[in-house]
């Protein structure tokens, strides 16, 4: 219980304080863009690699700098072509050191292989002579390793030890998977037969479902890594591909002015981007929920604050970023006038919603809270977005309107300047009732009801002497404007209730049908015709007989 209890606390405490940790991630990487080295090495002039791998089967040696006319790359690139070719050769090579014009060479079967310059040595804090014994030394032990690897013995001995890791990897997937399927979570989940849990039991799915397949996927890179620094020629393609993407990465594609960036200048930027959208929104939702729910300030001037926070912050974030990543801000300008053009032609509907949603935020005619009518819709806003409101019908049904729709259209707004709205209630009664004694019922039944308003107090009004009954007008004020139809349906039941236990009854629209004598329109029989006709005749008289007198076959009839 203990155990249970603390790692609970730990989890909320952790999931309560994750966006600090994303706070600090993006500031430290934020300081470190923008130090005085990082600005520096961004502000100088575009240049080849400073330095270059010379390798033996995928395995980096050391490293040699450019040298005159020749970059690193180009030096490299042919001390490692050749060391290639040794690498390859069934007798080991003799590797020494000459010198000439006062500089060492290196020499591998006497071809030449590198020349050591002073820069090169500088970094290790050695003469040059004495770099290129100990890197003459380095080559001969790579040299003879690398014969080593390609002996039948040692081919298979890694072949063996390559079957054991597949092996080991298939046995690791199959009980990860049996482990998941096994798990109590995923038992609940998907033993769960409601409907309402289907939703929950796929995201649980889902979710456990990415684990399992990174676990995996993880599994497999860390095998086939391992298997790849096995083979010498497998070394050598996993080294040229890592060496190729972080060249490529380095590369620049992108230039602004006088700066230019690399593909990895563009991955920190989207980083710190998502960073402050993060940021932004995390600290939106505790500025709503912790710091203005606490205040009197209504749910639409809250909504306002809100909104204007989260677009202030994340427009003043994106200029600091750009600044920061070295974006000069008059491109931002003309990317903005340029942007401005596009607007105008074919994003035209988007900043039109987008500059109503403003509108109705400041204009606060429609606010967050609010109980209106658009159209066939009728409902609650929920939310007022960038592009469209969320309205929550009565059906607790989500409706998306569009912003610039509110201002085109007639909108009912029952919460406007105050929600006190009323109700209009019309009832009928028999005109034999005591009209006072209705009144009293149906005043009765409005302060019975808690919804209803006692100030300003109910009425009830004669409306009308209708045909069959007379018509009493009910009219209450309610708070809620979006509960008008359960409030209307409650006082209705509780007038029926009271009119009943007055026997006071509600008529109903009665009409009178004509017959005339001379047209029947069904042919009867001729003795039940002449009976039937001298019924109505005598009916027709001033002294009426009553129904009782009526012969008793007619009336069974």
């Amino acid at each position: 219980m203990f155990n249970r209890l603390g790692f609970n606390l730990l989890g909320k405490s952790l999931k309560s304080a994750h966006w600090v940790w994303i706070a600090a991630l993006i500031l430290i990487s934020l300081f470190w863009y923008a130090s005085p080295d990082a600005v520096a090495a961004r502000e100088l002039p575009l240049s080849p690699a400073a330095t270059a791998d010379v390798v033996v089967d995928g395995r980096p040696l050391f490293q040699v700098q450019a040298a005159g006319e020749y970059t690193a790359r180009q030096r490299a690139a042919e001390a490692n072509r050749l060391l290639a070719m040794l690498a390859e050769s069934p007798q080991p090579p003799k590797v020494k050191v000459t010198e000439h014009n006062q500089q060492p060479i290196l020499l591998a079967d006497e071809h030449y292989l590198l020349t050591v310059t002073t820069p090169d040595a500088e970094n290790l804090n050695k003469p040059p002579l004495e770099q290129a014994r100990t890197w003459s030394d380095q080559i001969e032990r790579s040299l003879y390793g690398a014969r080593l690897e390609r002996s039948p013995s040692h081919i298979r001995e890694m072949s063996l030890l390559t079957s054991l890791i597949l092996l080991m990897a298939i046995a690791l997937h199959i009980s990860f998977g049996y482990i998941w399927r096994c798990s109590p979570q995923y038992a609940a989940n998907d033993s769960t037969p409601t409907p309402s849990a289907e939703p929950a039991a796929h995201n649980f799915h889902l979710s456990t479902s990415l684990k399992l397949w990174l676990v995996r996927l993880s599994i497999w890179a860390i095998a086939l890594n391992h298997i790849s620094s096995l083979f010498p020629i497998l070394r050598q393609r996993r080294y040229s591909l890592f060496n190729d993407f972080t060249t490529s990465i380095r590369s620049p594609i992108l230039s602004l002015g006088a700066q230019t960036y690399t593909v990895m200048d563009v991955l920190v930027l989207i980083m710190l981007m998502g960073g402050l959208f993060i940021i932004v929104r995390t600290s939106t939702r505790l500025l709503s929920t912790h710091v203005l729910k606490r205040t009197p300030l209504a749910r639409g001037s809250r909504e306002v604050i809100t909104q204007s926070f989260r677009y202030g912050a994340f427009s003043l974030g994106m200029l600091i970023l750009l600044k920061v990543w070295g974006v000069d801000l008059q491109s931002v300008a003309l990317l903005g006038s340029a942007l401005g053009i596009g607007i105008g032609f074919g994003l035209q509907d988007i900043a039109k919603n987008f500059g109503s949603g403003l509108v109705l935020l400041f204009e606060r005619s429609v606010q967050v809270g609010d109980f209106i009518e658009i159209d066939t819709h009728a409902g609650v806003v929920e939310r007022i977005g960038a592009r469209s409101i969320t309205l929550r019908t009565l059906d607790n049904i989500s409706v998306l309107v569009p912003n610039a729709h509110l201002l085109d259209s007639q909108v009912i707004n029952w919460n406007h300047d105050h929600p006190v709205s009323r109700l209009h209630l019309t009832i009928g009664t028999a005109y034999e009732a005591d009209s006072q004694l209705v009144k009293s019922l149906l005043l009765q039944a409005a302060k019975e009801n808690e919804e209803v308003l006692s100030v300003p107090a109910p009425s009830v009004f004669l409306k009308n002497f209708g045909d069959s009954a007379i018509e009493f007008d009910l009219m209450v004020w309610i708070r809620d404007p979006e509960r008008h139809a359960p409030i209307r349906s409650a006082l209705n039941f509780r007038i029926e209730e009271l009119l009943n236990q007055q026997q006071i009854s509600i008529p109903f629209p009665q009409r009178d049908v004509n017959l005339k004598v001379e047209s029947m329109p069904v042919d009867f029989p001729t003795d039940i015709k002449e009976a039937l006709i001298e019924v109505l005749g005598t009916l027709r008289k001033p002294n009426r007989i009553p129904l009782n007198r009526v012969p008793t076959s007619i009336r069974s009839y």
